[in-house]
């Protein structure tokens, strides 16, 4: 897993990540809903509505998912990138 990101995150040029909402619960299942900005050398830049699930046991992540919509992600995504 980390090799590929590490491969995709070399031709990125930064992401930012906005939080919109947030909710845990009393056995420590976090949901949030977030936006994802990705921007690459050549200027061009695309959001990324992504929904994610943590399950935190002993104040650490043991399970992390994320759902969004990968067709939505390849066709934005830069030539070359």
């Amino acid at each position: 897993i980390a090799a590929g990101l590490q491969g995709f995150l070399a031709r990125v040029a930064g992401i930012e990540i906005e939080v919109h909402h947030a909710a845990e619960s009393d056995d420590g299942v976090v949901l949030t809903e977030r936006t994802e900005t990705f921007s690459f050398p050549g200027g061009e830049r695309f959001d990324m509505p992504v929904a994610a699930v943590f399950e935190l046991r002993a104040g650490l992540i043991v399970a992390w998912r994320d759902y969004f919509d990968m067709a939505q992600f390849t066709s934005q995504m830069p030539a070359g990138a």
